[in-house]
C-alpha cells in the first residue's frame, strides 16, 4: 500500500489488493519444504507441521490443491454483510495514519489516464468523471 500510494496509485481496498496478490503468486513451489520449516516460538505449543501431518497420516502432496486454493467459493468474508464497505473504510484510516506518521506523502496525486488532470490520491474518481477503479488506479 506504501509502495502503490508513493508512486501516486489510488488504493481503494488494500485486503483486495491483497488477495489478488496471493491469487496470482500461489503455486506448488510455496509448499515445498514447508512441512520441515519450524518456526520458534516461547509460547508456541504446537507441534511442528510435519508431526502434525505425520500424526494426521497426511502428506504435503495430498493436500496440496486444496491449501492452494486462495479464493474459495464460499469464503468466510462474505458472511459479513456490506465487507467491501468496510474494507475500503479500513483503508482510509490505514492511509490517514500512514500520511499522519509521513510513511506517504499527503500531497500524493495521481494522473487521470482519461483526461490527464492530477487528482489528490485520497480521490475515488476524477473530476471528467473517471472512476479510478476498486483497487488501485
Amino acid at each position: 500500500m506504501r509502495d502503490l500510494l508513493n508512486e501516486g496509485k489510488s488504493v481503494t481496498n488494500v485486503s483486495a489488493i491483497f488477495a489478488d496478490y496471493v491469487a496470482n503468486n500461489c503455486d506448488g513451489s510455496r509448499l515445498v519444504g514447508l512441512a520441515d520449516e519450524c518456526l520458534a516460538h516461547p509460547m508456541d505449543t504446537h507441534p511442528p507441521l510435519k508431526a502434525r501431518l505425520e500424526a494426521m497420516r497426511i502428506t504435503m502432496g495430498s493436500i496440496e490443491t486444496a491449501a492452494l486454493m486462495t479464493s474459495p467459493e464460499n469464503c468466510a468474508i462474505r458472511l459479513i454483510d456490506h465487507y467491501e464497505e468496510i474494507e475500503a473504510e479500513l483503508t482510509k484510516m490505514e492511509r490517514a495514519l500512514m500520511e499522519k506518521t509521513g510513511e506517504v506523502s499527503q500531497n500524493a496525486q495521481l494522473r487521470c489516464p482519461a483526461c490527464g488532470k492530477l487528482s489528490p490520491v485520497t480521490a475515488d474518481s476524477c473530476g471528467c468523471g473517471f472512476r479510478f477503479g476498486r483497487y488501485m488506479g
